[in-house]
């Protein structure tokens, strides 16, 4: 009899311990689930695309040689900073320097047979004439090159229209003495028959102008800057053979620098010029800029995936506050299509849809409550509420446990 008392009392007990544990579980579960939130608040929505640009120089220039000839050493390198006539590279004037002495005896035999066909007494007295048109012609050429450099200036902004104007007049009048000059130069002549003064004048004014040529192609042995800036590529070696046009440096001015990006053309409606651009140097450091120009043709592009894409480019200004940025280096960018300010905003991850509208679930007396919201710009991050929230309200962090009046208990 006592066996049978104690099996009752065994199952008494273990029904006993089965009611506390569901009393426990019914008390722990009323507390309601665990939930993280946010708050509305007040901030910046924005609409972007995310793109890349690389980094580029709105004064890049390729500097050609000029002659013909071996190269026989360069002064710079890449990275040098250069000013412009900085002579970059030498090429060898050996056969041009041969040439210029021929020319030169050439026009001399000339002229000595031109003196020869004249009287004693006018040769001093051309000699004379000449002595003063070429004095002439010295003059003028200084004058020219004074004003070419200071038509590059004036284009630059770097000297006034007054020094400008003062140059090329001095040219004008340099250009009337030499034009004076030679019509005396030409009565001093007179003596010689007209047959004569064309064989001679037409053959040493070629022989002249020859020689002119090859000085100035002497003077191109030295490849020179074209502007200032660094030099981002050199393409000769000492000992190359390099011919007319053909490309020996690449300089860029870091100083113009801008950004180059590649739009897709089903994007390129949403940017104009002037549409605000976010630069990113890294994570926490960013440039503000602007859309300046947008190229008028889409061109197809092989994307990283191999897919064929049609793309537009733009160009971007911003200010890079004494920040190095390197010629082609490729930065993350944000174009803002479209922003808010100081907008009513809720992240878009906490809303969900439900028939074509967004809801949220709102804490309200320690439940889940589904509510509708109106919603204005859609952005990147943040979602503009119109209507359905107030600033403050504790918005839900959806998960697979909360439900429409779930009872809930918010993680501090």
């Amino acid at each position: 009899m006592k066996s049978k008392i104690k099996n009752r009392n065994v199952v008494l007990a273990v029904i006993a311990i089965a009611v506390v544990g569901a009393v426990a579980v019914a008390l722990g579960g009323s507390s309601g689930v665990e939930a993280e939130y946010e708050t509305a608040s007040y901030g910046l929505v924005r609409d972007i695309i995310e793109e890349e640009a690389q980094a580029a120089s709105h004064s890049t220039r390729n500097v050609t040689v000029l002659v013909s000839g071996t190269v026989l050493k360069w002064d710079k390198d890449v990275g040098d900073t250069v000013t412009e006539g900085d002579v970059l590279a030498v090429v060898d004037t050996v056969d041009i320097d041969k040439q210029l002495t021929i020319a030169d005896e050439e026009l001399s035999a000339l002229k000595y047979a031109f003196e020869d066909a004249l009287e004693p007494n006018d040769r001093e007295l051309i000699r004379q004439y000449e002595a003063g048109y070429n004095a002439a012609v010295i003059a003028r050429d200084s004058a020219k090159s004074t004003y070419e450099k200071n038509t590059r200036l004036y284009e630059e902004g770097a000297v006034s229209s007054q020094t400008y104007d003062d140059s090329k007049n001095a040219l004008n009048l340099a250009q009337e003495d030499v034009n004076s000059k030679y019509q005396a130069l030409l009565q001093a002549r007179k003596g010689l028959s007209e047959a004569l003064k064309n064989k001679f004048g037409s053959e040493i004014k070629a022989k002249e102008s020859a020689i002119e040529i090859l000085k100035l192609q002497r003077d191109r042995h030295e490849i020179k800057s074209t502007q200032s800036g660094v030099i981002l590529n050199r393409y000769v070696e000492a000992g190359d053979y390099v011919s007319i046009g053909q490309t020996t440096f690449e300089i860029a001015d870091t100083g113009q620098i801008y950004f180059k990006s590649d739009i897709l053309d089903s994007d390129i409606a949403l940017i104009s010029k002037g549409t605000p651009v976010v630069v990113y140097i890294d994570d926490n450091d960013t440039l503000t800029g602007s859309v300046v120009k947008v190229y008028p043709k889409a061109e197809t592009q092989i994307s990283d995936l191999g897919i064929e894409q049609k793309r537009v480019t733009v160009e971007i200004d911003a200010d890079l506050m004494d920040r190095t940025i390197l010629i082609g280096q490729e930065l993350d960018i944000d174009f803002v299509v479209e922003s808010r300010e100081n907008a009513l905003r809720i992240r878009e991850d906490l809303t969900y849809q439900k028939d074509e509208a967004y809801h949220v679930f709102v804490e309200k007396d320690g439940k889940a409550v589904e509510t509708k919201i109106d919603v204005g710009l859609v952005g990147d991050t943040y979602i503009e509420v119109l209507g359905g929230l107030a600033e403050g309200d504790r918005i839900i962090v959806p998960s697979d446990e909360i439900e429409p009046d779930s009872k809930v208990k918010l993680k501090e």
